[in-house]
């Protein structure tokens, strides 16, 4: 039972519990709503601003590229963190016996 339980653990996966972040993808409409972009839009739409020569990103898209840069972190810190688990999972595995037995 333990090893079922072990196999199929990762379906109770719970974004508290530091979780694989791909699990639980970002919310696209929610982001819109927490960033407020179509305020934002609309209030720099009136303004005439940015100007169109202008190169570099506004404070909205600025935030937007914080917000997923947050996001690919995450998921890069979860995966080291799983490959350490893993690397130290398989080194305590023996497989001498299945292997003299093999022969």
């Amino acid at each position: 039972m333990g090893i079922v339980r072990s196999l199929f653990g990762w379906m109770q996966a719970s974004p508290a519990r530091g979780d694989n972040p791909a699990l639980y993808p970002l919310d696209f409409d929610e982001l819109k709503k927490e960033l407020s972009v179509v305020d934002e839009a609309r209030r720099m739409g009136v303004h005439n601003n940015p100007p169109e020569d202008k190169t570099g990103l506004s404070a909205v898209e600025e935030r937007i590229v914080s917000r997923i840069e947050e996001y690919r972190h995450k998921v890069i810190g979860w995966s080291h963190d799983h490959m350490v688990y893993l690397k130290r999972h398989m080194s305590e595995l023996d497989v001498t016996k299945d292997i003299n037995r093999a022969r």
